[in-house]
């Protein structure tokens, strides 16, 4: 006699089981926004810290645009146990720009757990010429082109000290320029901070060239959600990066890159690393 009709269905038709570990275990969200802040946000550093720890992520690296977050990141491992919480020092005025003091005060705080330096953010030149905040910004490079002396000074620090360099929201060519003298001064952790979004916005070309010189790319799963209908209003004045892009991009740089895994995706709640193996703060 043959089965009920409803035991001889095709598994296809059934989701799979969940998955026996889980897909975010021990993974890291390397740019995490936090309060306090000069901007709303949604969660504390002890919050989102108790959060990342309770979806089963390793690790998470603090940062904030106008104040470094090395001393944060020790007080978020202290009251959050199990967790590897790290901080850094985003370049933008309020650190001096281009301040190699500004990166080596960082490094040195108690805890040892500032190991990200990101290059000029909102005061970047590029930044606020984009948006037209200001007539001109914090630059990295001269009349001429050239890679400024401040920023090959940082670039050396952050060589010495095993830091990862976050590019910010410089322009593709200036990033380009950073990520070469980067790798000519020996630093071996480089990302591209936010590749797609609009401010900075790199070519498939442009990403693959980073990634030639050894810069891992943040492909943020936040894209998608910017745009005109975006719920938050600064948002809106971001361009909407399509899901398709993105999956675009994933599969034109994994094709023709030599890097393994030249490809990273930070999610808001469920991260992936930026490289773990070179941009890792470890």
């Amino acid at each position: 006699m043959s089965a009920p009709a409803r035991y001889s269905r095709k598994s296809a038709s059934f989701h799979p089981p969940p998955p026996a570990v889980s897909p975010i275990a021990g993974l890291m969200d390397t740019h995490v926004h936090a309060a306090p802040d000069v901007f709303g946000r949604s969660l504390d550093d002890e919050e989102v810290a108790s959060l990342y720890k309770d979806r089963g992520l390793e690790a998470l690296v603090l940062k904030n645009h106008v104040v470094p977050t090395a001393d944060r990141a020790w007080f978020a491992r202290k009251h959050v146990a199990g967790l590897k919480v790290f901080g850094g020092v985003v370049l933008n005025s309020p650190a001096g720009g281009i301040n190699p003091d500004a990166v080596n005060w960082m490094w040195r705080m108690q805890g040892g757990f500032g190991r990200v330096v990101w290059f000029p953010t909102f005061d970047a030149d590029n930044h606020v010429k984009h948006f037209k905040d200001a007539p001109e910004g914090i630059k990295v490079l001269d009349a001429n082109g050239k890679v400024l002396p401040a920023v090959r000074e940082v670039l050396k620090i952050c060589a010495e000290q095993k830091l990862v360099v976050q590019t910010g929201h410089l322009s593709p060519s200036e990033a380009l320029a950073v990520i070469e003298a980067g790798r000519d001064a020996g630093v071996d952790r480089m990302v591209v901070t936010h590749a797609q979004f609009e401010v900075v916005n790199m070519s498939f070309e442009q990403m693959r060239k980073a990634a030639s010189m050894g810069a891992k790319l943040e492909l943020c799963a936040m894209g998608p959600l910017m745009g005109p209908e975006a719920h938050l209003e600064w948002m809106r004045h971001w361009r909407r990066v399509k899901v398709e892009e993105t999956a675009a991009a994933v599969k034109e740089l994994a094709q023709k890159t030599s890097f393994s895994r030249p490809i990273s995706v930070r999610l808001a709640i469920r991260a992936r690393p930026t490289g773990c193996n070179c941009s890792s703060p470890t």
